[in-house]
């Protein structure tokens, strides 16, 4: 499924109450009510606007996208 994650908050936290456990084991407890669940719900498309990537950039991540099999809906 699908989840959105807030990097730099990541690691604010991380750094805050990171308390001497390694990044692996930070992120995920951070992230164990979403990982390996599957959302059953199909998202509607979203168009995407990538600036500054130019046409190489555009084709790229598009290519990297169906390669990763993320960006459902997109």
């Amino acid at each position: 499924g699908a989840a959105s994650v807030d990097l730099g908050k990541m690691v604010a936290k991380f750094k805050a109450e990171g308390n001497g456990r390694s990044i692996e084991d930070f992120v995920k407890a951070e992230l164990a009510e979403v990982v390996g669940k599957q959302n059953g719900d199909a998202r509607e498309g979203t168009d995407v606007v990538l600036y500054g990537f130019g046409r190489i950039g555009r084709l790229l991540a598009r290519i990297l996208i169906e390669k990763t099999g993320g960006g459902d809906g997109l």
